[in-house]
């Protein structure tokens, strides 16, 4: 992230240290592990009623501001249990994920291919498709959910491999010919082709089956596997 503010009231400190806070955004940038996509990001620690928020409700215990890419966590000092607003955290963090993939308001092909495969595998909390995303953001980054029981969540291996790679696969096939966008339980893997013209008109040839797995490798189908491209 960008920058990590803590702001208390003033003689007091009660809203978890500097280190507390740096490691739960460690662990949101080791699941994805994206610097260009969370370098903008600004989180800011929040007293409730603070007077720099003074018309945040009881009930919101986070938001996420897309035009300033900032985070905000709105903390009751006198709760006990910090594991919602760790949760609320990685939420918001999902917010910021979801925007920047353009998710429910794609603007390319890659991005309208990745909708799809998202809405085919999101849970549904009822609170929108966007929320969903953010949702799944966070409890596949291994914290605890805002809007389900944890005990009853359910979710494929297909929906973590596409979470865990979305970011990447739409950096490479944002500058591609592509056809054929899937996931599997261990990658997203797609068909790149080219344009060819053969005299007063063109084919389209392929040029492989290429693929992003679970740990970030860039992978070529060949002789009936999956190998390093």
């Amino acid at each position: 992230m960008r920058s990590l503010e803590i702001v208390n009231f003033e003689g007091k400190d009660e809203l978890g240290s500097y280190e507390y806070w740096q490691g739960h955004i460690l662990d949101i940038e080791t699941a994805y592990p994206f610097p260009d996509l969370w370098n903008s990001v600004n989180v800011i620690v929040y007293p409730k009623r603070h007077p720099n928020n003074p018309d945040t409700p009881d009930n919101i215990a986070g938001k996420y501001n897309t035009e300033l890419d900032r985070i905000r966590l709105f903390l009751n000092p006198d709760r006990r249990d910090m594991s919602v607003y760790e949760g609320t955290l990685a939420h918001e963090c999902g917010h910021h994920y979801g925007d920047e993939i353009h998710f429910q308001y794609p603007t390319n092909k890659i991005e309208r291919g990745l909708d799809v495969l998202f809405d085919a595998l999101l849970p549904e909390t009822g609170k929108g498709r966007r929320e969903d995303f953010a949702e799944m953001c966070g409890v596949i980054s291994g914290k605890d959910p805002m809007f389900f029981d944890k005990k009853d969540l359910k979710y494929s291996n297909r929906l973590e491999t596409l979470m865990k790679t979305a970011w990447p696969v739409r950096k490479r096939l944002m500058t591609r010919q592509y056809r054929n966008l899937r996931v599997d339980s261990k990658r997203v893997y797609w068909e790149e082709t080219r344009t060819k013209r053969v005299w007063w008109w063109t084919e389209t040839v392929s040029l492989g089956w290429f693929g992003v797995d679970k740990d970030l490798r860039l992978l070529r189908y060949s002789n009936g596997a999956w190998v390093s491209a």
